[in-house]
């Protein structure tokens, strides 16, 4: 039987303040939804939309079973080293750790016609390189959306992580055609479960694999 990875789950960023309703990370949103949308003057604030798609992910976690720990999905915006450091000591005494931490993208602060997904890794991480590619089939497949990679990148919660490590950028929150499905619970139970796909199917490979 194949060996099961115990996952390690980070929404990024903050989500809304529970006593203001404000949001707690500077930037890290969509402009406002313009009048001929159906979302009409809101705004898509991705700690929020990250804490979404991970709630939706753990349902299907918990239904087979699989194994993992939730690093951040409170709504504070816990500092990245904090995130780390919580990683690392579970890694310490939980063989087979893989971290995995949820964006949404954006470029600039206006509409424009960026859009696809993407999913990285850190730079020369073998396994890292292996597990976003697993991420980036299913995303892209579920989604039918552009697939713009596997890219590396020194972020922190990557760079400094001791278990190998994704991070998932699930389209732009700038691009309206996508923004909009973003915005809707079953985009985001899509994104959860084309997560949850990776997840499974990761596990299912086993150690091996990496």
């Amino acid at each position: 039987m194949a060996k099961k990875f115990h996952w390690l789950l980070d929404a990024g960023h903050g989500g809304l303040h529970p006593e203001t309703g404000q949001y707690v990370t500077r930037g890290k949103r969509s402009p406002n939804f313009p009048f001929s949308s159906k979302y009409s003057g809101d705004v898509l604030y991705e700690g929020v939309k990250n804490r979404i798609v991970l709630k939706s992910l753990t349902k299907l976690l918990d239904k087979y079973n699989i194994k993992y720990t939730i690093i951040s999905d409170e709504w504070q915006d816990v500092p990245l080293s904090d995130r780390v450091n919580k990683a690392n000591n579970i890694s310490d005494n939980t063989p087979n750790c893989i971290y995995l931490s949820i964006h949404h993208n954006a470029y600039k602060k206006e509409w424009n016609n960026a859009n696809g997904l993407e999913t990285f890794h850190y730079p020369k991480s073998d396994k890292g390189f292996r597990i976003a590619g697993v991420f980036q089939d299913n995303l892209v497949e579920e989604m039918e959306w552009k697939n713009r990679g596997v890219k590396s990148a020194n972020f922190y919660v990557l760079k400094y992580t001791s278990m190998p490590s994704v991070l998932t950028e699930c389209g732009f929150m700038t691009n309206l055609k996508e923004a909009e499905i973003l915005m809707s619970i079953e985009g985001s139970d899509k994104i959860a479960f084309a997560h949850f796909e990776a997840i499974k199917e990761i596990n299912e490979r086993g150690l091996n694999f990496l």
